[in-house]
Order: C-alpha cells, then sequence, then structure tokens
C-alpha cells in the first residue's frame, strides 16, 4: 500500500479536501508538518496487512475543523479513522440505563439495558 495514496484517499473520504488539512503530526500535537511536507515523506509502499505497526501509532491529519484521521491498528493490519468529536449538552434528551455488562459480548449500551429499565427512568 503506498501510505501516501492511502492518506489523501482517507481525506477525501472524511469529505474533506487537502486545504483543509491544518497539520499531519502527533495526536498531543508537539509534532506538526503540513499536507505538503507530508506528501513528499509519505511517498512510500508499506504493508497494511498483519504483522507489526509499521506507521506511528499516534499520527494524525488534523483538519481545520477539528475533526481528524488518526490510526487505527489492529493485529498488525493498519488503517485510517476518522474522528468527529461529540457534541453533547445538558439539555439533551436521553435515557438512564442500570446495566453495563454484555451478556453474549460485543453489545451496546442500548442492547444491555433494552426493556431492562422500569418505567420513568
Amino acid at each position: 500500500m503506498n501510505f501516501r495514496d492511502e492518506t489523501l484517499w482517507a481525506i477525501e473520504e472524511s469529505e474533506h479536501k487537502e486545504q483543509d488539512v491544518l497539520f499531519v503530526g502527533s495526536r498531543d500535537g508537539r509534532y506538526r508538518i503540513s499536507i505538503e511536507k507530508f506528501k513528499e515523506l509519505a511517498n512510500f509502499e508499506y504493508n497494511d496487512g498483519f504483522g507489526g505497526q509499521e506507521i506511528a501509532s499516534d499520527l494524525i491529519v488534523y483538519f481545520k475543523d477539528k475533526t481528524y484521521l488518526y490510526r487505527r491498528e489492529y493485529d498488525g493490519s493498519e488503517w485510517w479513522e476518522y474522528l468527529r468529536p461529540l457534541n453533547y449538552s445538558e439539555n439533551d434528551e436521553y435515557k438512564s440505563f442500570s446495566r453495563l455488562k454484555a451478556e453474549i459480548g460485543w453489545e451496546t449500551v442500548a442492547e444491555i439495558n433494552e426493556g431492562k429499565q422500569g418505567e420513568g427512568e
């Protein structure tokens, strides 16, 4: 996989353009380069399949709208994932819940608590 091409595709998939990128760098923001410099550095092939992770694990593409792409990894398989900041307020409508533990695994809060709450909760 060409890392530059993969990243440019991920930027496009996130509905952004290169000019929307504020920086590419570390997740803590201490290391930063421009998208132009990134494209120079990232023009290489790497194995995005199973094995050891080859790309810096804290690398992000940070957009001017405060959203970002970050690296995900499972058993050495690597990819970009897009993250929008969560935006909640105290005035949102919500449901209370009383259970956290899944019975069969991989269940959401809603699935764990569906039908388990009493009226008025």
